[in-house]
């Protein structure tokens, strides 16, 4: 402690040669908050931009007509499952077998088990094919 010849000690963290930057700076947030708003302000930029390409997504998998949309990992499976059932179809083409119903109805049921969740939401029209 330093003792000011008109008033009580003062701390050295406030003695005149440290605190004369201190009110300088007052005006400006510490460099951990400016830090923190920017790290804020990407992940609401990086969550904007999941949440889009989960709509986009959306938009491209069979759904049924419901109230609800599906959530992210109901989306996911059923692109997942969607995904399975057009490369299926594709194989059966490629073979030639085009014109097999087994193999056509074998892809739906490989597909179906994925939506059977959907048969339990109202106003749902269950099977889809």
């Amino acid at each position: 402690l330093k003792h000011s010849p008109v008033g009580p000690p003062v701390p050295p963290s406030t003695a005149a040669g440290a605190a004369g930057g201190a009110e300088a700076d007052s005006s400006r947030p510490p460099p951990t908050s400016l830090h923190r708003r920017a790290a804020n302000v990407r992940e609401r930029k990086r969550m904007l931009n999941i949440n889009s390409a989960f709509n986009e997504l959306r938009c491209h998998v069979p759904t049924f007509p419901y109230e609800k949309r599906l959530s992210k990992i109901d989306t996911l499976r059923l692109a997942i499952a969607y995904i399975a059932l057009l490369g299926e179809i594709l194989t059966v083409v490629a073979r030639g077998g085009i014109d097999s119903k087994w193999e056509c109805t074998h892809c739906a049921r490989s597909f179906t088990p994925s939506l059977i969740w959907v048969s339990k939401i109202p106003g749902s029209r269950y099977p889809p094919f």
